[in-house]
């Protein structure tokens, strides 16, 4: 199925049937049942200091006592703590974040048949990567997950949580898929729409050479945080339609003015970054979205819809391999995962892409 409840500071909803537009509503589901598999994700702005702060704490004592607590210690390690009835089980996470504040989005997973729960953290402010695989089961039950979700009775979370969500599947976690349905790019026989793009097709870059498909799919997210929709509107950046995107996709920037402004021929920076009230504005009032994405033979700069980006970059599965079981491309063979530097592009830091959206 997917995502079944999604919760930021402004709303909450939970539906077992699915938040997918269309999905039936399940009608007699047992609350009391434990999810056999699920993900849970949170993200939140991480400040490790010599107090331990709790992220996210659930409990219930009716009809079970059952809790969850998910903590930053002071030591940048997290703790996740979970447990119904009498059995508690507590899980770590080290990590090498600091007293800096960062944007963390951290995975939690567990398949009941393998009894394993797998931690993940990633920061898309560092690149930094963290993943565990343990033993264990995570107990709660439907009821508990929409208590989680949408009860502020049960529920405490802290100011720094920009999202939580739950799906009833074991979701891939690291890179992400960016691109909406809309967009299109260039082939040699012509524009294709990302979603009828296949491994083995070539594309056309901005230098004008030509880049081999490995991998291509597609992925629904929680609409929120860093997955947040935005639309490019036409004509801006080049884009020759109203495109939506992911706020994380990488947008490849150049021309005169990043030349006086940076001294460089060309930037990397965020959609998100770019967001204004003309240009770049976040898609509201959607729970989940469906984007789709590519992976390249090599780090190269294309063009969707007219707008220049940067391709997807697997750093962080090629350089842990354990983790590439649990994400986006596990199903390409590891032969086909290219071997590439990453790209050499100057991304600019918040405060500096402001200079450019005034």
């Amino acid at each position: 199925m997917g995502w079944i409840g999604l919760s930021d500071c402004h709303s909450a909803v939970f539906r077992r049937g699915g938040l997918q537009e269309g999905a039936a509503p399940t009608i007699g589901a047992p609350v009391d049942q434990m999810l056999a598999n699920g993900s849970f994700w949170i993200e939140f702005n991480a400040h490790v200091d010599q107090t331990r702060h709790n992220i996210l704490k659930y409990g219930a004592r009716d009809p079970d006592v059952s809790g969850l607590t998910i903590s930053l210690e002071p030591d940048a390690t997290i703790t996740v703590m979970i447990g119904k009835g009498e059995r508690y089980e507590s899980f770590c996470l080290p990590t090498d974040l600091d007293g800096r504040e960062n944007s963390v989005l951290l995975g939690i997973s567990w398949c009941l048949g393998t009894r394993t729960i797998n931690l993940a953290m990633l920061s898309p402010d560092t690149g930094h990567f963290h993943h565990a695989e343990l033993r264990g089961i995570v107990p709660l039950s439907t009821r508990d997950w929409r208590r989680v979700i949408e009860s502020h009775h049960h529920t405490q979370v802290d100011t720094s949580v920009n999202f939580w969500a739950v799906s009833d599947v074991v979701e891939p976690f690291g890179i992400s898929a960016t691109f909406g349905a809309n967009c299109w790019v260039e082939t040699p026989r012509g524009r294709t729409a990302v979603a009828d793009l296949r491994p083995g097709q070539f594309i056309k870059t901005i230098d004008g050479d030509l880049a081999q498909i490995r991998w291509v799919g597609s992925q629904v997210l929680p609409a929120r945080g860093r997955f947040t929709p935005h639309l490019i509107r036409a004509p801006y950046f080049g884009a020759e339609h109203d495109i939506v995107m992911s706020a994380e996709q990488r947008l490849c920037l150049q021309g005169s003015e990043i030349e006086y402004v940076f001294g460089l021929e060309k930037v990397g920076v965020r959609v998100s970054q770019m967001q204004n009230t003309r240009s770049i504005l976040p898609v509201k009032g959607v729970p989940t979205v469906e984007y789709h994405q590519l992976l390249l033979d090599r780090p190269a700069i294309f063009s969707v819809s007219g707008v220049n980006v940067s391709g997807l970059d697997p750093w962080i599965h090629t350089s842990d391999p354990t983790t590439l079981r649990h994400s986006l491309i596990r199903d390409l063979p590891h032969e086909l995962i290219p071997a590439f530097e990453p790209m050499e592009m100057y991304q600019l830091k918040p405060f500096e892409s402001a200079s450019l959206n005034r």
